[in-house]
């Protein structure tokens, strides 16, 4: 690599580096959905819009329920309302040992636990709840001023899985959370279904400009609605190039529209197309193309009528 500054009396300095990567030989398998939540994400955008809708589905924290073990009121009212504003629901308890008795009648996903308090400390708090079965795989957090690496040692031992050094920095605080906080999920409210199409990440790809995303959408209605009929046919006509680079404009024009589910589809008949599969591999993906396109269009058009 290379590392160098470009300096200019009166003007300032710009420093710069340069660093190769290979690429690695085999590709690691994509993860699974179920894989994803937890993940760390670093984003990496100049647009303020984008940015927000990103780190909104990274956190994937609303809805979660946490007890707060902390004795000092104002930072239980500061951590109450970072909490809050994240979507999450949280109980407070002054001590160890009043977390010990909300424990015994209230579940949570995870406590964050301040290590010194009156009455029962964080240490002896989590070894006494680590004694219960039920609680045993409860994640619980330690919050401490102290910050050097035998304090860490000194939660871990207590049974502990993290630690957050106070002043608390709101960064640190979430994704500490991320890593260890997976919300249940009711049995009566099932997980709603993703729109089809996703008119906010779709503004927000065209820098807020709505009246050109709609410009776009009424296009894409018109170009698009023969896709499958126009596939076939060039299928049908031996003219590969052709189905190639029709599969790859849809894959393209989803992505930046809004229509993450079509996309994919349409990302693996591109692939289908370039491997040169026979119709047998064919008739699925296109299949598949097909049920994502319809439910896209509908809303295209109900966007329209708004």
């Amino acid at each position: 690599g290379e590392i160098g500054v470009d300096s200019e009396p009166g003007r300032g300095s710009c420093f710069h580096f340069s660093l190769p990567f290979d690429l690695q030989p085999e590709a690691a398998p994509a993860p699974q959905d179920a894989e994803l939540p937890g993940t760390r994400v670093l984003i990496v955008d100049d647009h303020p819009a984008a940015r927000e809708l990103l780190q909104g589905r990274q956190a994937g924290l609303a809805g979660a329920s946490i007890l707060l073990v902390e004795d000092n009121p104002i930072n239980q009212e500061l951590a109450r309302d970072l909490l809050n504003r994240a979507g999450i629901v949280v109980n407070i308890a002054g001590d160890g040992r009043e977390a010990l008795a909300t424990l015994e009648h209230e579940r949570f996903d995870a406590v964050l636990m301040d290590c010194q308090m009156p009455v029962m400390d964080g240490y002896e708090a989590t070894r006494a709840l680590r004694l219960r079965p039920e609680l045993k795989d409860l994640p619980v957090i330690a919050m401490t001023a102290n910050a050097m690496a035998g304090d860490r040692q000194k939660v871990l031992e207590a049974g502990m899985n993290d630690h957050i050094a106070k002043p608390i920095r709101v960064d640190d605080l979430f994704a500490t959370l991320a890593r260890w906080v997976r919300p249940a999920v009711s049995a009566r409210s099932p997980e709603p279904v993703p729109p089809a199409l996703d008119v906010r990440a779709g503004v927000a790809a065209l820098m807020g400009d709505e009246a050109l995303y709609r410009r776009l959408l009424a296009m894409f209605r018109e170009r698009e609605a023969d896709f499958v009929a126009r596939f076939r046919e060039a299928q049908a006509q031996g003219e590969r190039d052709a189905a190639t680079r029709s599969a790859h404009d849809l894959k393209s024009v989803a992505g930046s529209l809004g229509m993450p589910a079509l996309q994919r589809a349409a990302a693996a008949l591109e692939s289908a197309c370039q491997q040169a599969v026979g119709p047998a591999t064919f008739e699925p993906l296109l299949q598949a193309v097909q049920h994502q396109l319809g439910p896209v269009l509908d809303s295209a058009r109900e966007q329209a009528e708004a």
